[in-house]
């Protein structure tokens, strides 16, 4: 079910999948341009044993832009106001894929009552900007910003790839290649790289939520711009400051979400079950 919420007085788009107590809300990470429809074969898979809940924040996909800050705090606050309007239960499951993790870990830290579990699908943990280059990378992304042809390009790449991966029916591509265009190396795009090394300095403010239990899925660091023994170090060390986690290696590229999303939701959930049972 597709649902658009008023948040602070612009459109998010969330997307609710099957059914359950604990709604499982999925974060996207960054330039991910469509995130209802990247995530599909993993929100379809968990929704066969939970409520799933993909919220598209400002900038991405069908919802609204907006010329608010990105930092961290102004994002969570959005992401918790669309949860309230979606009157969805508390505590929540925060699952994210790659930056989305830095926004679950800030709920998490600043309100740990809302949050029941962490769920990382390759997270990027703060650790991981010890060795990645955020200049360099605003500068690319300020770059395409200022090129509308490539802009063009790199959307029409995106939409084709994504398209034949998930066989979106003809009628519906018009209208997502317009919204992937819109978004890609858009305003908001560029205002969250600004924002990042604040964002990271907000965390590291404030001690890890160490009684949250944690599962991550840590890939082979294709698509990460690490090696794959610096991309999983960074994920492990994260986790020896939290008292109940655990972590599964898999040898595949940064999308796992969509190579293996069968097998994620099947260890989410039995690894859900103990932790459902204590809350």
């Amino acid at each position: 079910m597709n649902r658009d919420v008023m948040v602070f007085g612009r459109k998010m788009h969330a997307c609710l999948l099957g059914g359950g107590e604990i709604p499982i809300l999925l974060l996207s990470g960054s330039s991910i341009p469509l995130p209802q429809v990247e995530y599909r074969p993993l929100t379809k898979a968990l929704a066969q044993n939970h409520l799933v809940v993909v919220l598209e924040k400002f900038g991405y996909g069908g919802s609204d832009s907006t010329d608010e800050s990105r930092a961290i705090h102004q994002v969570v606050e959005e992401y918790r106001a669309a949860v309230t309007a979606l009157d969805l239960s508390l505590p929540l499951v925060l699952a994210a894929h790659s930056m989305g993790f830095l926004e679950a870990l800030y709920w998490a830290q600043h309100y740990p009552e809302e949050v029941l579990a962490l769920i990382g699908v390759d997270p990027a943990t703060p650790e991981s900007y010890q060795d990645f280059d955020i200049d360099r990378a605003e500068k690319r992304l300020r770059s395409l910003s200022k090129k509308p042809l490539m802009q063009k390009l790199a959307a029409d790449q995106y939409c084709r790839q994504l398209f034949r991966r998930l066989s979106i029916p003809r009628d519906k591509r018009a209208d997502l290649e317009a919204k992937a265009l819109r978004s890609i190396a858009g305003p908001v795009w560029l205002a969250e790289c600004e924002a990042l090394p604040g964002n990271l300095s907000a965390i590291a403010a404030l001690p890890p939520p160490r009684t949250i239990p944690v599962l991550f899925f840590l890939s082979n660091g294709k698509g990460t711009s690490m090696s794959t023994a610096l991309w999983r170090q960074h994920g492990t060390d994260f986790l020896k400051n939290m008292v109940y986690s655990e972590y599964i290696l898999l040898d595949l590229p940064h999308n796992l979400y969509q190579l293996a999303p069968d097998l994620i939701a099947r260890k989410i959930t039995s690894w859900l079950g103990p932790v459902i049972k204590n809350d």
